[in-house]
């Protein structure tokens, strides 16, 4: 097994990785900050570009180097003993379910973080949010359990979520800021 997605698809994700990772880091440098004390902290929408930036700057690295299996063999050094009591399969279930559990809550957790968040920012935790499930398939199938899936069903599930992000970084209008109450 190779490292990385060698393909022409995994290839250009990757590259939408790191162009979403860059828009979304250059929304939140455009977003306006409070004056006084607060501007040193930055704005709740300034922070959650910030970390939609990086976290598809290492979903990007991820997808070519695989550092995910390299956790997953950390792990599996780390509960040894688990395996030598044939409990591989227990293993491979718990780790899937944390995984679940993780995605679940950090999706609820986004989706709440941005819900009086512009446009732009909603849409993009939602791209963010829907890769989730890519995530979850990936390991289902990296911890050996049977899962079938069309391959083009994989490369949608995992584009169009990243062009959300993308697109929600670059074309949503900006907002403008108002002088007076209306």
């Amino acid at each position: 097994m190779s490292p990385g997605d060698d393909s022409f698809f995994g290839w250009l994700q990757t590259v939408l990785y790191l162009v979403a990772a860059w828009a979304c880091w250059r929304r939140s440098r455009r977003v306006p900050l409070p004056l006084a004390r607060a501007q040193a902290r930055g704005t709740p929408e300034h922070r959650v570009w910030l970390f939609l930036a990086i976290a598809c700057f290492a979903l990007g690295l991820n997808k070519q180097l695989d550092l995910h299996a390299l956790a997953f063999e950390w792990f599996r050094e780390l509960a040894g003993e688990i395996h030598e009591y044939g409990g591989k399969n227990l293993l491979r279930a718990v780790v899937l379910l944390g995984a679940c559990g993780f995605v679940l809550v950090s999706g609820m957790y986004g989706i709440a973080a941005v819900r009086r968040g512009s446009w732009a920012l909603r849409s993009a935790m939602a791209g963010l949010v829907l890769l989730g499930p890519f995530a979850l398939l990936r390991l289902a199938r990296f911890s050996r359990f049977s899962v079938e899936s069309d391959e083009f069903f994989d490369v949608v599930l995992e584009l169009l979520p990243t062009l959300c992000v993308l697109g929600a970084a670059l074309w949503f209008p900006k907002p403008v800021a108002r002088k007076g109450r209306s």
